[in-house]
């Protein structure tokens, strides 16, 4: 690589390191709004807040960093062109597939970022971030527990009337639902909730255990003096939950080893697992695409907007069509072959088109 493709890259590589960086924290920012109130509510740290949102930045930088490094190849060449230096590298021999080696360098690299994060980290931290959201929901704490309210969790509904600064609890009701054929209700005068390895579990003293018998049509009513009760279903709970889609490996997508999965949800997971090979690339043929248009014809500055904004729309366009194709679940076997021919076929257009005068596309982008 030449000092002028080397200079050209390490622009492309700073310009798109910081306009990645800033739209990743201006959108990681409104997205962990969204935990604060969850987190706090119920008294979890902030250590527990920020691994939710640091879960989120595989994703993130999955949707950010191919933009990121589009808007970095148009700003660092429409810069070059407006101090001339385009016109210079052109004057010492510099043909536009050599100005263009940098920009193809930059993809590239994207690229292997890109399925870095679709094929291990993106469905890695989507797991342990449901894991964690839903360990939030859901668990069982002394410090969830408001006093004087119906406090409401999965299957149960907690009620007590005061609470201890040492964790004792007074005036107890607990509704019990994890059975729905039969709902169990708890009342205690006094009692405490333990938090063990395996969960949270409740230990009421002086109360009684009401049911309602199916048989006989009539309540039952057990007294106790000590009752201890499991709260924790959350591993029962995990162990049922179907990974989503996005939470899956590749080798799960394309070959799912659930038993029992519906033919659309097997769907679905094809085409995720064609969007997480197909979306690398295209940014490869996209940048081709973007740098050719920018670099073809004649470069006036009264029509540079025009042009910049064409090139960017065209690119974002056809993603979303592609992003379409791919959803198509139902005609995937039409849909995804042409999602790939699309992204590969204006790569390689782009590519081959690079020092070749197409009249006809040069005279609509002056």
């Amino acid at each position: 690589m030449t000092i002028a493709n080397r200079y050209i890259l390490k622009q492309l590589l700073l310009t798109t390191g910081f306009i990645t960086i800033i739209l990743t924290l201006l959108v990681w920012l409104t997205q962990s709004l969204r935990f604060i109130d969850v987190v706090i509510s119920r008294g979890f740290t902030l250590q527990i807040f920020f691994k939710l949102i640091l879960y989120l930045l595989p994703d993130l930088l999955g949707i950010l960093l191919p933009i990121g490094a589009l808007l970095a190849v148009l700003f660092v060449y429409n810069r070059l062109n407006n101090d001339s230096e385009l016109i210079i590298f052109r004057a010492t021999g510099f043909s536009n597939l050599m100005l263009a080696k940098p920009a193809v360098f930059l993809a590239l690299v994207v690229m292997v970022i890109m399925y870095l994060i679709n094929l291990y980290f993106l469905p890695l931290s989507f797991q342990r971030f449901k894991n964690l959201e839903y360990d939030i929901r859901n668990r069982v704490g002394v410090h969830m527990i408001r006093a004087g309210e119906f406090n409401n969790f999965k299957h149960f509904t907690l009620y007590v009337r005061s609470r201890q600064k040492s964790g004792e609890l007074r005036g107890i009701l607990l509704h019990d639902a994890r059975n729905p054929h039969n709902q169990v209700t708890l009342a205690a005068e006094e009692g405490v909730l333990l938090e063990t390895p395996n969960g949270a579990q409740i230990v009421m003293l002086n109360g009684n255990r009401q049911e309602f018998d199916s048989q006989s049509g009539k309540p039952r009513i057990l007294w106790f003096e000590e009752y201890r009760l499991d709260l924790s279903t959350q591993q029962e709970d995990q162990d049922k939950r179907q990974l989503k889609p996005y939470e899956r490996f590749l080798g799960d997508l394309f070959d799912p080893p659930d038993e029992q999965i519906n033919p659309s949800f097997e769907k679905r997971l094809l085409a995720e697992g064609h969007q997480r090979i197909l979306l690398p690339l295209s940014i490869v043929s996209f940048i081709l695409l973007a740098l050719n248009l920018f670099l073809r014809g004649d470069y006036q500055r009264r029509t540079r907007s025009k042009r910049l904004l064409i090139i960017f729309s065209l690119c974002t366009v056809l993603e979303i069509l592609c992003l379409s194709l791919l959803n198509i679940v139902d005609y995937a076997f039409v849909t995804i072959p042409l999602a790939y021919s699309i992204v590969l076929g204006i790569g390689g257009l782009a590519f081959y088109g690079f020092d070749r005068h197409w009249q006809f596309l040069d005279k609509r982008l002056v």
